[in-house]
């Protein structure tokens, strides 16, 4: 059985910042899911999170630039946009 791991994105950048590393060495075959509305994806913040291949599927909305898609795909995420 896989264990899965569902983590929003809204108002979380520091404690995902810390949370995702951390799920990572202690589950290191945990499917990470990260919950974003458009809002969170393509942009430059002083807030980092973690690299975007750390986490396994993004789930985001239909307004979500499909370029950034794209890109974060190629970095072999699953994406999800509903």
């Amino acid at each position: 059985m896989r264990l899965s791991v569902i983590l929003p994105a809204k108002n979380e950048a520091e404690g995902l910042r810390r949370t995702l590393p951390r799920l990572r060495e202690a589950q290191p075959e945990a499917e990470l899911i990260v919950v974003a509305d458009n809002s969170k994806l393509g942009k430059v913040s002083s807030a980092y999170v973690a690299p975007v291949n750390r986490i396994n599927t993004l789930v985001t909305d239909r307004q979500a630039d499909p370029q950034i898609l794209d890109e974060i795909r190629a970095l072999g995420v699953q994406v999800i946009a509903t």
